[in-house]
């Protein structure tokens, strides 16, 4: 038997051992910072974000009252088959290859947690995250379990002041409420209501993502039927409608389908196969089809973001989030997001509208903040 055939042949098996074995190794590692070598243990945090495509998890020291990131861990969510063992496979490699101990964790997931943050089932991911079972399994201490929108509240005041676009540039009331809201592979909000015992602002989710879609004409009914067609269920939710992963893939599919109708189709140079929604955004420039659909998505995000103004009166501020944000920040600062977030058709609503401080959040980052930074907020 060839000898190069062999070796290579023992190494793909010991890999594929390794592999089967350590999951974890799956991840990407990156470095952010070292911390100070009179730094103790103690000092270490992690904060996670659980997402529906990728998860990451953050490793954070508390220095000079400043939260810095020192590693970063991502990996696919398909990936992970038990999220204890997961984090379990992480701590061990943080105590063994950088002589980090982790005693404190905070996990932002999609759904909903239980009364004591211990326990979230998310929608469309096959594991839970359960606290008690990964302190029984583990060195670390605390562990709480949030929605991944109620961690971001937390994460705003730790972002750098760049990641932070205003689109309308007002003040911000004096410990005024805020909101977040953001579409991208589903659709999260929450609300900031400022504490005085703890002299800090908490985070609330909302429930924006279940509310009913309702369309407000003819053409709107007609999106609306063919979203539920293709994605059957009960009602026609904002979550459905913007989020599910490929929101605005169904408004290009119902779009191709409208022009295929019409007396005067696209031409086929105009159709691509989609493969993410990232696809519809980059080419709406130069492709008819994409740029159609990108205007019908942000006209009804818009609207979502205009109820969300109506409802919570975030006059400590309005921050827009998420996947078409972050990649996107374009569509909001052009100048047409806000002239239709004040197409209201009435006067004393706009005038309510035009008080609200808006700003686009740009680094995805803020949910890693935001987790270790409500450690560090309930542990004072």
């Amino acid at each position: 038997m060839n000898k190069g055939f062999l070796f290579s042949w023992t190494l793909l098996v010991t890999l594929g051992m390794f592999f089967a074995a350590h999951s974890r190794e799956l991840s990407i590692i990156k470095a952010h910072a070292v911390a100070p070598s009179t730094l103790t243990h103690s000092s270490y945090l992690i904060g996670g974000a659980v997402g529906k495509i990728d998860t990451t998890i953050g490793v954070f020291f508390y220095d000079n009252d400043k939260l810095i990131l020192a590693y970063e861990f991502e990996t696919k969510t398909k990936n992970i088959v038990d999220f204890t063992q997961f984090i379990k496979n992480i701590l061990e490699d943080l105590k063994r290859d950088y002589n980090i101990i982790i005693r404190h964790a905070c996990f932002g997931v999609p759904g909903n947690p239980s009364a004591y943050q211990e326990f979230i089932q998310p929608f469309y991911i096959s594991f839970a995250v359960d606290a008690l079972e990964i302190i029984r399994s583990t060195d670390l201490e605390t562990v709480k379990v949030m929605n991944d929108f109620e961690v971001i509240g937390y994460g705003i005041d730790a972002l750098h002041p760049d990641s932070i676009i205003q689109i309308n540039p007002r003040i911000a009331r004096y410990h005024g409420a805020k909101a977040v809201v953001g579409a991208g592979a589903g659709v999260g909000s929450c609300l900031m209501v400022w504490d005085a015992l703890r002299s800090d602002y908490m985070s609330s989710s909302l429930g924006f993502c279940y509310s009913d879609f309702v369309a407000q004409n003819h053409y709107e009914l007609e999106l609306c039927e063919f979203v539920q067609k293709v994605t059957p269920g009960y009602n026609v939710s904002w979550g459905k409608m913007l989020g599910a992963t490929s929101g605005i893939i169904k408004m290009y599919d119902f779009l191709k389908l409208k022009h295929d109708q019409s007396e005067h189709p696209l031409k086929d140079t105009n159709i691509f196969s989609v493969e993410n929604m990232q696809d519809i955004f980059d080419r709406a420039s130069t492709n008819t089809l994409c740029k159609e659909s990108v205007a019908l998505y942000m006209k009804l995000y818009t609207r979502l973001i205009r109820n969300v103004a109506y409802t919570t009166l975030p006059y400590g501020g309005l921050y827009i989030t998420n996947t078409t944000a972050e990649k996107n920040p374009h569509l909001f600062t052009n100048g047409l997001f806000f002239d239709e977030f004040l197409n209201c058709n009435n006067d004393a609503l706009k005038e309510i509208l035009q008080e609200i401080p808006l700003y686009v959040i740009t680094d995805p980052k803020v949910r890693l903040y935001g987790a270790a930074r409500y450690l560090l907020i309930t542990m004072r």
